[in-house]
């Protein structure tokens, strides 16, 4: 009977340590994205616009993909999408993946400017996190285009299966081998729920 409550004490020892690393990690993914998304928003509030008249002689504003290249972080990609989902432009990190924006994203209004829309996805065997954004003139709260900006998450896949194997400390029977398929199993449901949550 010890034994029980031994091995049922070190799958919740291991569990709860696992997902607390785990909560940390994509907290600080996030965290990153959020920077990343107000910088972005920096650059384009300084020259992201182009005044352009109409031929019914109309001044109006559009969006210039091009401020995008500015913006210089070698772990994350940044892309500037039309109103309708089109790319514009994209940083050339990107490595000529296909990151298209999901239609729910665009409906949003210049109320979601705070709040975003968050999506996690496996491109080319590289799972990413992606934190969206509608780019607002400010002033009349017109909604000129989307800001992408996406993580690999690569770093903390392997940061995570090496905590796995230190929890399990080697062992390949018994409670070891639970813990280690108890954590990929609920890991997995959970990446899975994270899919397409706004």
């Amino acid at each position: 009977i010890y034994t029980g409550f031994f091995t049922l004490a070190l799958l919740l020892l291991g569990c709860g340590i696992y997902f607390s690393v785990r909560q940390s990690l994509y907290t600080g993914v996030q965290r990153a994205l959020w920077a990343a998304t107000q910088q972005v928003r920096r650059i384009f509030n300084a020259g992201g616009l182009e005044p352009i008249r109409t031929p019914t002689g109309e001044l109006r504003l559009f969006l210039r993909g091009e401020f995008i290249q500015i913006f210089n972080n070698p772990n994350l990609v940044a892309q500037i999408f039309r109103p309708n989902g089109e790319l514009i432009d994209s940083t050339p990190n990107l490595g000529g993946r296909s990151l298209p924006i999901p239609e729910d994203a665009l409906q949003m209004t210049s109320s979601d400017v705070s709040s975003g829309y968050r999506l996690v996805r496996e491109v080319d065997d590289m799972l990413l996190e992606s934190f969206i954004t509608p780019l607002v003139i400010e002033g009349n709260q017109q909604v000129v285009g989307f800001l992408q900006i996406s993580r690999p998450l690569r770093d903390v896949d392997r940061t995570l299966g090496t905590l796995t194997w230190i929890l399990v400390g080697g062992v390949e029977i018994g409670p070891g081998r639970v813990l280690a398929g108890l954590m990929k199993r609920i890991d997995r449901k959970a990446d899975m729920r994270n899919v397409g949550e706004k």
